[in-house]
Parts: C-alpha cells; sequence; structure tokens
C-alpha cells in the first residue's frame, strides 16, 4: 500500500512518475476449465488451445519488459485470459527478463504445469510471488470445479516442491499464496482451506465469484448458504488468529478476504450476470467537499498500473481498456497519451466507467485515499 500512495503522492506534487504496476495476460489457452471462468465451454476436461488469434508475439512480449525497465515500473504480473504456463516456452524467459531487470515478479497460476526444473530455476531466479487458484482443500470438490481430474494433486505437489527448494537452496522467495473462488460448492469448507493453507506453509485469499454466464450463474450463494457462509467465515478467522499465534508473527501468514465477502455482498452474480447497477455508487463512498481532486478521486488505478491484454489493447484494469495498443504505440506513449489522461479526468471528477460499479477493489482504493489524506494538508 505504502508504494501506492507514495507514487499518487508523486502526481500530487506535479511529478509524471511511470506505472507502479504492469500487468499482461495470456490468452493462448488453459490446461484446466473452471466453471466460473469467462471461458468455460460447458464441457469437462481441459480447455486447451483457445481459438483467439494471437494478438501479441513473444518479441513484443519481451520488448514490454524492456519498456518497462525504462519507465521505472516495479512490478509486473503475470496472469491470464488462459494459463500463462500453457505458453511455457515465453512465460519462463519472460519471468527470467522480469528479474534480471530487477523488477518485481508476480506470477497467477493454477500451478499444474511446473515441473522440477521450473520450480528450482524460480527458486534461484529469486521469483517474487506465485498465486495459486486451489478453489477447495479437498480434491473432488476442487477438480471439480475445475473440469479436471487429478488437477488438486498436482498442484499439492508442485507447491511441496516450491517448499522442499526453497528450504534446500535457503531461499525465502518465492512468497506462495492460494486463492479460492466462493462458490456453493465450497462456502462450508473455509476452516479447511485456512489448515491447508497452513500445512503447506501458504498465504490464503478468498475471493468473489464473478459471474460471466448460466454456468457460473449455478455457482452463487442462495440466501441460505450466505447466512452459513457468514458464521464460517467467523470461525476461520478465529481459526487462522490461533494459528499465526501459534507460528509467531516472525512466520506469520495472511488471510485476506475480499472487500466484497466483507461488505456481504457474497458474488457479483446479479450485478455482472443482468448488467444491473441500481444502489451501487453508494459503495464508492464519494466525498462531498473536493478540497483535492486527487483525494476525492473514484480509482486510483490511472494512476499506478496499465493492464495489457492478449490483442495488446492497454487500459487501467480489465474493464477500462483504452483505443491504445502496444502493438504500435510505446508504453510511455500510453502512459502519458490522451486516453489515459482522460480517464484519469473523469475519475477525478467522480465520473465513473461503465463496469466501475462492479470493481471488487473498492476498498482498496478507500485505503489509499486515507492515507493519501494523512499526507496532503
Amino acid at each position: 500500500m505504502q508504494e501506492e500512495v507514495s507514487k499518487v503522492r508523486e502526481w500530487i506534487t506535479g511529478k509524471k512518475p511511470g506505472p507502479l504496476t504492469i500487468e499482461l495476460l495470456f490468452g493462448e489457452g488453459c490446461n484446466q476449465n473452471c466453471k466460473f471462468c469467462s471461458n468455460y465451454n460447458g464441457k469437462e476436461g481441459p480447455l486447451g488451445r483457445l481459438n483467439i488469434k494471437k494478438g501479441l508475439s513473444d518479441s513484443e512480449y519481451l520488448r514490454i519488459i524492456d519498456e518497462c525497465a525504462s519507465l521505472g515500473v516495479w512490478k509486473i504480473q503475470l496472469s491470464g485470459e488462459g494459463e500463462p504456463l500453457f505458453d511455457k516456452k515465453l512465460a519462463i524467459p519472460l519471468m527470467k527478463k522480469i528479474k534480471e531487470k530487477g523488477m518485481y515478479g508476480f506470477l497467477n497460476t493454477n500451478g499444474v504445469l511446473f515441473n522440477e526444473k521450473d520450480i528450482k530455476e524460480l527458486v534461484e531466479l529469486g521469483w517474487d510471488k506465485i498465486l495459486f487458484s486451489i478453489e477447495s482443500p479437498k480434491a473432488g470438490t476442487h477438480d471439480y470445479l475445475v473440469s479436471v481430474k487429478g488437477s488438486f494433486d498436482k498442484a499439492m505437489h508442485n507447491t511441496e516442491r516450491f517448499n522442499y527448494w526453497r528450504k534446500k537452496l535457503g531461499k525465502e522467495a518465492p512468497e506462495m499464496e492460494f486463492k479460492m473462488v466462493l462458490t456453493n460448492r465450497n462456502y462450508n469448507q473455509i476452516e479447511d482451506m485456512v489448515l491447508l493453507a497452513d500445512k503447506m506453509n501458504v498465504h490464503l485469499r478468498i475471493d468473489c465469484l464473478i459471474v460471466f454466464h448460466e454456468y457460473g450463474k449455478a455457482l452463487s450463494l442462495n440466501d441460505s448458504q450466505k447466512k452459513e457462509f457468514g458464521q464460517n467465515l467467523k470461525k476461520a478467522l478465529e481459526l487462522h488468529r490461533k494459528l499465526v499465534e501459534k507460528r509467531g508473527k516472525s512466520n506469520e501468514l495472511r488471510f485476506d478476504i475480499s472487500d466484497e465477502l466483507y461488505n456481504e455482498v457474497f458474488s457479483k452474480t446479479d450485478a455482472h450476470f443482468s448488467r444491473k447497477k441500481e444502489n451501487k455508487l453508494a459503495i464508492f463512498q464519494f466525498l462531498k467537499k473536493k478540497q483535492n481532486k486527487f483525494i476525492s478521486s473514484s480509482c486510483y488505478f490511472p494512476w499506478l498500473r496499465i493492464l495489457i491484454n492478449t490483442q495488446g489493447f492497454a487500459g487501467p484494469c480489465g474493464f477500462a481498456y483504452t483505443k491504445d495498443n502496444v502493438k504500435n504505440k510505446s508504453l510511455k506513449e500510453i502512459w502519458y497519451g490522451k486516453e489515459y489522461e482522460k480517464i484519469r479526468e473523469d475519475r477525478m471528477n467522480q465520473i465513473l466507467g461503465e463496469y466501475c460499479p462492479l470493481c471488487g477493489d473498492i476498498q482498496a482504493n478507500v485505503k489509499i485515499r486515507q492515507k493519501l489524506k494523512e499526507v496532503v494538508k
């Protein structure tokens, strides 16, 4: 959070620093077929190669890393409209180059496609963080949700191998975290998930379900399940507190829950699936007196990050792409260009984008605003 606040503060003082974070999306395909994913096709078994024309070449991905370094980017996140390691011949060299350039590397993966060589290399490389998508502490539930049998066991095996090589090589990195999307198949497994994370020596995050289609809608919680989840969450938080006490602060594992779950909005099903936005704007907590436009901004992402999709289009988040494309513009041209400036001006004037009411990072923006208020008088 301190990095985000410092970066926005530079803008407030008249400086125009480069982005803090660049997120690169991969979309070649996926070895799983998660039932809540926007790409889910209603079938069991791996999704395989997507029928999407690749927008960026390998050389263009690598060129972006060079541009990130020249812009002073701190973190590069490799995520996907598919699985990043599905295109391992690109992903691994990209990860090596990120670390060669001295930037923080973050990988979002299902954790299945690593082999022993990959794991040892990434530990030796000092790769910073890996987020594993683990949908349940139970193999049967996890494999059902990702539509591929054996996925849970492979992901757990690879997590253990990372732990092995970290210990053998005397390394703390990469930091590892399990992320579970809350569904009606796993909402009553939160305590067991806390125990699994503790056993595997990883952090844990529970995220909201975003529904893109009927298949995903069938996984949302009903009112009774939401109430039960609330009770389960309290028990899980207490269990985590006890485990932290047992481990000690020096070896503490985090347990994070997405904002919507704390705010008793247990899924984005209705809002996203039907595009309804009624009564959603209140959660942005706009300030009535705009003493400083930066402080009253509805979102800070336009000053902090660029997300680049598989076709090369760039924007501050996955729901706010500009018309600018890295195939014909440099990151510097995009970051300081008219499209980004327009988004910044809109957010400072509390003009929201079409999908802003569905945002899962509202509280992150609130926290940045609170910190800014402390340093800007």
